[in-house]
């Protein structure tokens, strides 16, 4: 379980497109993961940095006209346009953090899917490898008529019987 992949070489089954998709998943979700975690960070950096200096301005907007060229520089890099008041472009920052954080969470979620679902796989290869259906083992399945004993009515079922020879 600790290495992807590694117990369906053992089974010596699905080698030829279970790996190649195992692989291509786990290599897509991990670079997804990279970007989204990349733009996050970035985002998140940037909210904290203007909320701090939002809250320093105490809605001193001739304050804000003298400092904001620093600001207008670090938002150009997140690629926010600094034409809205700071509460907009706070909002904005707020909003584009959220975005990044939940995709990127879910990403991961995904991924841990994927190696679980590569677990259960060659689990469930191992255990079936060499499982037997012998002709001893039966199951019947036919209509029945079931009585009701409160309404002494009958009613159409189904009767399964598993018999072991």
């Amino acid at each position: 379980a600790v290495v992807p992949g590694l117990g369906q070489i053992y089974n010596g089954k699905g080698l030829f497109w279970r790996l190649p998709v195992l692989y291509a998943g786990i290599a897509t979700e991990a670079y997804v993961i990279y970007y989204l975690n990349n733009q996050y960070q970035n985002y998140h950096k940037g909210y904290v940095t203007y909320s701090n200096y939002v809250t320093s301005l105490n809605g001193n907007t001739n304050l804000y006209l003298s400092t904001s060229s620093k600001y207008n520089k670090m938002l150009a890099s997140l690629g926010i346009i600094s034409t809205y008041s700071p509460t907009d472009i706070q909002g904005e920052l707020k909003d584009a953090n959220d975005f990044y954080k939940k995709w990127r969470d879910f990403n991961m979620i995904l991924m841990g899917g994927i190696y679980f679902l590569n677990i259960i796989d060659a689990t469930v290869q191992a255990y079936f490898f060499d499982y037997n259906i012998s002709d001893e083992l039966t199951l019947r399945v036919r209509p029945t008529l079931i009585n009701n004993s409160v309404s002494n009515i009958g009613t159409f079922g189904v009767k399964m019987t598993f018999n072991l020879h």
